[in-house]
Formats: C-alpha cells, structure tokens, sequence
C-alpha cells in the first residue's frame, strides 16, 4: 500500500473550508496524489420550474458561475505544485460525490461533516451521513473549523468478531491509521468490549459467578485484541493502545476527548437486508457524538483499495 492516490473534495465555492482543502494538501502532498475539486448546484423544485420558464438558461448560468470560483480555487491550489481538476454540475453533494467516486476511480473522498447551512442535529450533516452509507472509498470528514491537518490519529477496531471479512477490516483500519499519522508517537488504537447480553447476565448470575464470566470475556478480548494488534507491530503493551470495557458510543468519545484526538479511522459495516446500507448501528450513534474528524472503510472497498499500492 503506498496511500491515496486520487483524491476527490466536496466544496462549497462560495465559502471552501481551509480545513478539508489544507488537508486535502497534507495528503497529496504526502503521497503525490491527484486532486479533483467538486461542488454542485442545487435543481430548481418544480413549483420553481413551473413559474420560471427560463429555468435551465438561469440554471446553466449558476453552474458556470459555480464553476469559475472552483477554476479559481484549482489555480490557486496548482500554483503549489499539486495536480488539480473540477467538477461543477446541478443535484445533491452527496450524490454527486459518490457518482464521481465511483466513475472516477478515487480511492478516497473528503468533505466538511456539517455544512453551513446544515439543519441536522448532530456532528454529522446530511451529507455526510448520506456519504457514510453509500460513499464507495474510503471517506475522509473534516471537523468544522479545524485549519489544520489532523496530527493526533486514533483507530477505533472490533476486536470481538474473528472472520475473515472482519480481519480485512481491523488491519486495514489500523494501516489507514498509521499512513495518514505524521509521528508515530501519536498514533493510538482503542478496542471497547462488552460481555455478550452484560445487563441480562449480571440481574440474573450470583455476583461472583458474573465476575468470573466477566473476567473469561476480559481475557479472550486482550488475546484477540494483541492478535489484531500484533501485523502492526502494537500490543497492549504499547505505549496510546488502550482496550476499555463499556458501550463504544460512550467510551470511544470520551476516550478521543481525553486524548485530544484529530481524527478517528474507524469501520463501517453493511446491515443486513438493506442494499448499499454502509453504516452500523452502533456506527451510526457514535458518529453524532464525535467532535473530531472522521475516516472511515467499509469492507466493500477492501480488496480494491489493498490492489491500489
């Protein structure tokens, strides 16, 4: 693996976050990857179209308006050294983003987690939520505000599960993790377990059978966990390796707040019986709670991304 390659950027052109765009640097800088700037146009409702005849004219003319402010930021950006293009066209971010990802051969996509105009409570816009479902590379969030590029990196892993599908995912969260760290010292990994059914087994169990079966679960996770750990050169050992005992939606934030944590890499894992569904449910709950950056995987993008170094 040699990382990110070809890199595309949602924007808003009328007021672009330094955050995504400097970062969006950090990483082609970093791995000498492409650059494609996208922003989008949002269609006129049909009652608009009913009372504007002339709304494709005043439609192209928005589109090209849109276009020249991302031409000049591409300049900008291609003054520095950095091989830039965009994409300007009416519709969604959202789909857009995943339509040009998927045609355009991108291995990752970047994009603020709120825009400023966001109604949706939580972290996360709708967006980004649309994004963390469907987006078809891995996909990078940016927390708002943040200028520059995330140094302090946390992988958040699902020791529990030992199949294959999950192997692929916990190695590869960890080696996005490390590629996009700077220093070493400040990569940490985190793995948050609980005993199978925990409420139902501590009301019904004598406390010292409990104790017992909690400290069996204790044991079997640490051992998975350094299993998991172990390709990368970590163990529990390890100096930033933690694994917490609770529920992840509210460890995992407070641990990224007592770390003062950039970026968290984490999976997402498809449900069940709901084509194109990216997001888990506890995916899905901690992500509203995250005040950090975002970058996720899902396993669909595994063997691509792994056949692109």
């Amino acid at each position: 693996m040699t990382g990110f390659k070809n890199i595309l950027v949602g924007i808003d052109t009328e007021q672009p976050d330094p955050g995504t765009l400097n970062q969006a640097k950090a990483i082609a800088r970093r791995y000498d990857a492409k650059i494609k700037l996208l922003d989008t146009v949002p269609e006129f409702s049909w009652l608009s179209k009913a009372f504007t005849p002339r709304h494709k004219d005043l439609l192209e003319l928005l589109i090209q308006e849109q276009r020249e402010r991302l031409d000049a930021i591409a300049v900008e950006i291609g003054s520095e050294g950095f091989d830039v293009s965009v994409r300007c066209q009416a519709g969604r971010q959202s789909a857009a983003l995943i339509q040009e990802a998927t045609e355009g051969g991108h291995d990752l996509v970047m994009r603020v987690a709120k825009g400023r105009f966001s109604r949706r409570s939580g972290s996360m816009g709708t967006s980004a939520m649309k994004l963390l479902r469907r987006c078809p590379c891995a996909l990078w969030l940016t927390k708002p505000g943040q200028t520059e590029p995330a140094e302090r990196v946390m992988a958040a892993v699902d020791a529990t599960p030992e199949d294959e599908d999950h192997g692929k995912l916990n190695f590869r969260i960890l080696q996005l993790a490390s590629e996009v760290c700077v220093k070493k010292e400040d990569l940490h990994a985190v793995y948050v377990w609980e005993v199978f059914g925990e409420s139902i087994f501590k009301a019904k169990m004598p406390e010292d059978e409990f104790q017992t079966l909690e400290q069996e679960f204790r044991e079997r996770n640490a051992t998975s966990f350094n299993r998991v750990l172990e390709p990368h050169g970590l163990s529990l050992e390890s100096p930033n390796v933690a694994m917490h005992h609770g529920d992840p939606v509210n460890v995992i934030p407070q641990s990224l707040a007592s770390n003062s944590i950039d970026l968290l890499v984490m999976g997402t894992v498809a449900r069940e019986g709901i084509p194109g569904m990216l997001l888990g449910n506890t995916a899905e709950a901690l992500v509203d709670k995250i005040k950090c950056g975002l970058l996720t995987i899902h396993p669909g993008v595994l063997d691509s991304s792994s056949a692109a170094g």
